[in-house]
């Protein structure tokens, strides 16, 4: 698993355990026909080590949610609306 990959899967478990909602996930995941939930972002890239460019930019909003809730700079809510408008869908 790459690095990038691992990071995700770590900052998905983390904010999954601090009350992140699927609803708030799913706002970070771009568009697709079956909605992102935790257990499917665990099993896909728990196991992928190359990220294509659309899940790069979910890898980076959902990294910097985890990062910027560690260090209290603000709720999951505000954060997944600053993710969003520093790398929009």
């Amino acid at each position: 698993m790459s690095r990038m990959c691992e990071q995700l899967v770590a900052a998905a478990r983390y904010l999954e355990a601090q009350g992140m909602s699927v609803q708030q996930l799913r706002a970070l995941h771009h568009p697709q026909k079956q909605p992102e939930t935790f257990a499917s972002t665990y099993g896909y890239f728990g196991k992928y080590d190359e990220l294509g460019a659309k899940n790069r930019l979910y890898a980076e909003r959902l990294i910097f949610v985890s990062d910027e809730h560690r260090k209290g700079s603000g709720g999951i809510a505000s954060l997944v609306h600053s993710a969003l408008i520093k790398w929009p869908l």
